[in-house]
């Protein structure tokens, strides 16, 4: 769980998706997980967990945009999420 958190958050800092600047696609976050996680319904759901958990502890938040949920990072706990995935 903590390495497909890790994998998100990494994801979505490369991609600079820190406050409201242009958020990506919640359905998007599975691109470029390992097959393991993606191919199962299993690790379906352990993503899907650990995005509820990271929403959950206010790093990620969700913007309705467009009919879609759209996500992005919590720049008021960058240094945590900086720590987090170093």
């Amino acid at each position: 769980m903590e390495e497909i958190k890790r994998k998100i958050l990494i994801k979505l800092n490369k991609m600079h998706k820190w406050g409201d600047t242009h958020t990506t696609d919640i359905r998007h976050l599975s691109k470029g997980m390992p097959i393991s996680v993606t191919a199962s319904k299993q690790g379906q759901k352990a993503l899907d967990k650990a995005i509820k958990e990271l929403n959950n502890d206010g790093w990620l938040l969700t913007k309705k945009s467009v009919g879609s949920l759209h996500v992005y990072l919590n720049p008021r706990y960058s240094r945590e999420i900086l720590e987090f995935i170093a």
